[in-house]
């Protein structure tokens, strides 16, 4: 059982990293589920992450005054949730973003499928009438150590009036979901941290098997000895 529980140990200590939680951005009917995973066991700068996303968006991201599933298809080109710091990641390429703020996520396609994912039917049931956002991953690097806030963006092909302004995209931020992105050091520092973890554990197995090897046979010949 002591061995079985270092075991364990050792393989909570390696688990990868990995965060979810919805955004809703209320006054344009969009609701996003979104997970971020990284195969590290901290979410820091220069690693690559996965975004997962999908949801659903109503008709009053186009105007509260239409309640035709058309329209969303007609007017918004993309829906997407990004991350602030961020670049995107294509291949083994990170496109550098020349804004002096930059920002990178997932963007969702416009869909009458639902996606395949579990979501909360509560949260989903209060948008609408609409439409599915396609569930679609996307790599992301964060450039620095920064506390980086997601939010939702809303690209049209054109420009429409929107509360009263001529825009052709509208977003929301969500700081209160941040995600906190530690230093290159930092995740040095948990990987040596684990690596010697690793090797205390292994060594204690080690030392636990030796140490119960001559019961363990001596057990065995008592055994022997009674068949006999």
């Amino acid at each position: 059982m002591i061995t079985v529980a270092i075991v364990f140990e050792i393989v909570s200590v390696w688990k990868a990293k990995s965060q979810s939680f919805d955004l809703h951005y209320i006054g344009k009917d969009v609701f996003i589920h979104v997970t971020v995973s990284s195969t590290q066991p901290i979410f820091a700068d220069g690693t690559k992450v996965t975004i997962h996303a999908f949801g659903s968006i109503g008709t009053r991201s186009v105007r509260s005054a239409f309640d035709n599933v058309g329209v969303l298809y007609a007017n918004i080109a993309d829906v997407c949730v990004l991350f602030s710091g961020a670049y995107q990641v294509v291949g083994d390429q990170v496109i550098l973003d020349p804004n002096p703020e930059p920002r990178a996520g997932a963007c969702l396609l416009i869909t009458n499928t639902r996606p395949s994912e579990s979501y909360n039917l509560t949260d989903w049931m209060q948008f609408g009438p609409g439409a599915f956002l396609s569930a679609n991953d996307q790599t992301i690097q964060w450039s620095s150590p920064i506390e980086s806030v997601p939010s939702i963006l809303i690209k049209y092909w054109g420009f429409l009036m929107i509360d009263g302004v001529l825009r052709n995209s509208i977003s929301e931020d969500y700081p209160s979901k941040s995600v906190l992105v530690e230093s290159h050091s930092a995740l040095d520092l948990a990987k040596t941290e684990m690596k010697g973890f690793v090797l205390a554990a292994i060594g204690s197995i080690f030392t636990l098997v030796l140490y119960l090897a001559p019961a363990i046979t001596k057990l065995r010949q008592q055994k022997r000895r009674k068949i006999n």
